[in-house]
């Protein structure tokens, strides 16, 4: 098993199962992608850190380098409020957002 962390901004979230998500974050290295399990129940740890508008310090594993990342534990290191107080600021932040993932030519997609 491998075991790393990483920083970045969440641009892209999509539902995955009954209770997981494929989450991608926006790091200074690109776009990299990872499965968080069990984010969509009520009593998850990490469900916070993994909301739009937020920057947050992911701890990964791996069962082989660079394949099938799987969540850990997670930290919030910024939220972004504002964003959730203004729809003309959100709609800026998910548009800013949705154009950084189209536009990375570095995305670590894996499948699942």
């Amino acid at each position: 098993m491998i075991d790393y962390k990483i920083e970045g901004f969440i641009v892209n979230k999509t539902d995955y199962k009954e209770s997981d998500s494929i989450i991608n974050v926006l790091t200074v290295d690109g776009i990299f992608t990872f499965k968080a399990r069990g984010i969509l129940k009520p009593k998850s740890k990490n469900a916070s850190s993994c909301n739009f508008f937020t920057v947050s310090e992911f701890d990964l594993t791996s069962k082989v380098e660079g394949s099938n990342n799987t969540l850990k534990s997670s930290i919030i290191k910024k939220m972004y409020k504002k964003a959730y107080d203004d729809l003309s600021i959100m709609s800026s932040y998910l548009f800013i957002s949705n154009l950084a993932y189209k536009i990375s030519d570095n995305v670590n997609t894996y499948s699942y």
